[in-house]
């Protein structure tokens, strides 16, 4: 409910394309307003051209256990943010009438596999079924095609035109865990680079969150570097200079934190501040400077990176490996996972590697540290 009453209104605000979700137990797709009612109709076989606000939402069916839902007779309540005329799934599994044996089912007996293929220019999407009876446990049926849709970018639709000018971006890790010592790296890329042999970079960063490790040139043939950082109020630039100029596209400089011990989880935001640099001219021979000229690139967006300690430590003392052959391998987290969410006294006493009374992430988690770790 809060998912829908919170985050539906700012997909439809940015007038988000295509959103992906989960996790029910159906495959359904249709375009949504902020309020959570149907947008408009697509059937199959139909084209909708740039619905304004209002963005193709798709459930891709389920990853687990095989289970279907069957279409359910729905009561808005009190505090629901969907409106009393809810109805907005074009294409719903669910539904009985859409089902390939019009039979919706709470059983185990349709399942759902979707395939997006993903390029510059479109997204294509497939949703195939096949079907599984429960009593022999066995797939009675191979995939067929139940649904297919492609996310185009509109004909005649121009890309900006590239006016020259240079431009710069920092570029992070996604998420970063709250573990003394480890050190994650932001760097700085230049784009549209002509002739340029000197660089001013500057950052701003969360002084609270991170802690500046160093600042230093990325080119192998930098011939020049001053950092300046004034960390209590987390900043930190970096000045570049160059044996040889470059142009195009170059990663220029890298700055390195680690995560504080005390630091709050939640997202930290790098921010580039500044980005100047040069275009330079060269005589004849294209080896001799004989001028340049300062240039200020233009800034492309901030880093995120969300700052979490969920992720558990390696035990000091690793668990007994699942399958008992003396090492932790992808075999032992293939047993376990065939066991998600039990609470089988028996199960657990095989995959409960955490001991919280039930075999779930935070058990696979610790098996693929150990993996990692070589334990």
């Amino acid at each position: 409910v809060d998912a829908r009453k919170y985050w539906c209104p700012v997909f439809a605000q940015l007038d988000a394309d295509f959103v992906l979700q989960g996790h029910d137990h159906v495959y359904s797709r249709g375009f949504v307003n902020a309020d959570g009612t149907k947008a408009l109709d697509a059937p199959v076989g139909s084209t909708v051209s740039d619905p304004e606000n209002a963005p193709l939402y798709m459930i891709g069916g389920h990853a687990g256990g095989l289970k279907w839902y069957s279409m359910k007779n729905y009561t808005v309540g009190a505090g629901d943010p969907l409106l009393p005329n809810y109805a907005f799934l074009d294409v719903d599994s669910a539904n009985p009438g859409h089902n390939a044996d019009s039979r919706g089912s709470d059983s185990k007996r349709e399942q759902v596999i979707v395939e997006l293929a993903v390029s510059e220019e479109k997204v294509d999407i497939k949703c195939y079924m096949f079907k599984y009876d429960e009593a022999s446990d066995a797939i009675t049926t191979g995939k067929y095609l139940y649904d297919s849709l492609t996310v185009l970018k509109a004909d005649g639709e121009e890309e900006p035109e590239d006016d020259g000018k240079p431009t710069a971006s920092v570029s992070g890790p996604v998420a970063a865990d709250i573990k003394d010592g480890e050190e994650i790296e932001y760097v700085v890329s230049y784009s549209n680079l002509d002739n340029a042999n000197a660089f001013d970079t500057a950052i701003e960063y969360d002084a609270g969150k991170l802690e500046l490790v160093k600042a230093e040139s990325i080119p192998s043939d930098a011939s020049f570097s001053y950092p300046t950082a004034d960390a209590e109020n987390g900043k930190i630039a970096l000045i570049t200079g160059l044996s040889k100029p470059v142009s195009g596209d170059q990663d220029i400089a890298k700055f390195v934190f680690k995560v504080k011990s005390d630091a709050q989880t939640g997202q930290t935001i790098v921010k580039l501040v500044r980005a100047n640099t040069v275009a330079a001219k060269l005589d004849e021979s294209g080896n001799m400077l004989v001028g340049s000229v300062d240039v200020s690139a233009e800034i492309k967006g901030d880093a995120s990176t969300e700052i979490t300690d969920e992720i558990p430590e390696t035990p000091e003392t690793p668990p007994e490996d699942v399958n008992g052959d003396g090492e932790f391998t992808l075999a032992d987290l293939s047993m376990a996972l065939g066991h998600y969410q039990s609470t089988d006294p028996a199960d657990l006493a095989e995959y409960d590697l955490n001991g919280d009374g039930v075999i779930d992430s935070a058990d696979y988690i610790i098996i693929c540290l150990a993996i990692r770790n070589g334990n």
